[in-house]
């Protein structure tokens, strides 16, 4: 009998010590398995929390440069933007345009043209992006001219929607500059302050 009861104990204490080493063991990986997903949840929440909503605004504007036969058009626009996603961003821009030409008698007539703007636009290739924009301007043109020679004005308000791609090089974590070619579907020769459907535009960010 005692020999059956040391037996027993030995087998006892045999199991207790095996059942130690798997819990200093199996517990330890597991532990440090949730402890390295719970830093890359916390490095990431802290990823999130420390980018701000201004860490995808940016600022910048165009300059735009057209000649006809009869006209020449000087723009100068700001606008601010912002990044949606890595490939599309989209923002408001506040527009004003120097606008001179030369009527059917060769009098040159000149016009101050301001307005706003919304755009977007999406990167396609690493450099290559397409851009579309709705735009509406005050513009002052001529309506007709009496017999003396006096002119005739009316102000009023033309919209233009603009669509087509560029060229942009970045430089810095936000800056860039851009190079663009655009048509606008609503041109027309008889009202719009452009002298051409087709507009170049070079702008700048940062």
């Amino acid at each position: 009998m005692k020999i059956h009861f040391t037996k027993i104990l030995a087998f006892l204490a045999l199991m207790l010590f095996n059942l130690e080493l798997s819990a200093q063991y199996f517990p330890a990986s597991d532990s440090t398995n949730v402890q390295v997903q719970e830093n890359k949840k916390n490095k990431a929440s802290r990823n999130l929390n420390t980018k701000s909503f201004w860490d995808d605004v940016y600022f910048g504007g165009n300059f735009g440069l057209s000649f006809g036969n009869q006209a020449t058009s000087v723009l100068v626009e700001p606008l601010a933007g912002y990044n949606f996603t890595e490939r599309f961003s989209g923002g408001l821009g506040i527009s004003y345009q120097y606008y001179s030409y030369k009527d059917y008698f060769g009098v040159k007539q000149e016009s101050n043209i301001y307005g706003g703007k919304i755009f977007s636009r999406y990167r396609v290739l690493e450099n290559i992006f397409v851009h579309g924009e709705f735009e509406n301007l005050s513009y002052q043109r001529v309506i007709s001219r009496d017999s003396t020679g006096k002119y005739e004005y009316l102000r009023e308000w033309i919209p233009g929607l603009f669509f087509g791609g560029g060229f942009f090089q970045p430089f810095g974590k936000k800056g860039g500059m851009s190079l663009m070619v655009l048509y606008n579907v609503l041109y027309d020769e008889n009202t719009s302050p452009y002298p051409e459907p087709y507009v170049i535009r070079a702008g700048f960010t940062f």
